[in-house]
């Protein structure tokens, strides 16, 4: 994702500010692009400063399997920001195939 389709997600999701905002971090593993993170934090901060009073409350969330976890990421999703992290636990493939079932069985 760029980070002019984050922009675009933001002002659309800000709109009419709801009470709450969850940004979620997902797909792959997101830390590989902490860059875009960084950028994404900063602008939504932003955003919801702006509205004062109408601002949201606001969280971030982060799926990771955390091997790329770091000072630095700690950093960006420590306090004062709200920010919650769930961890993939990868492990042998038989392990998961035998939770992972697809149409044929």
């Amino acid at each position: 994702m760029s980070l002019d389709t984050v922009r675009a997600g933001v002002t659309l999701a800000l709109r009419e500010p709801p009470p709450h905002l969850d940004v979620a971090f997902f797909g792959g593993e997101p830390l590989l692009r902490v860059e875009l993170l960084r950028a994404t934090i900063a602008h939504v901060e932003a955003e919801v400063a702006a509205l004062g009073s109408r601002a949201p409350s606001l969280r971030f969330l982060l799926n990771t399997n955390a091997t790329l976890v770091d000072d630095e990421v700690v950093a960006l999703f420590a306090p004062p920001r709200v920010s919650t992290a769930f961890v993939s636990l990868d492990g042998p493939r038989h392990v998961h195939d035998r939770h992972r079932v697809n149409a044929a069985g």
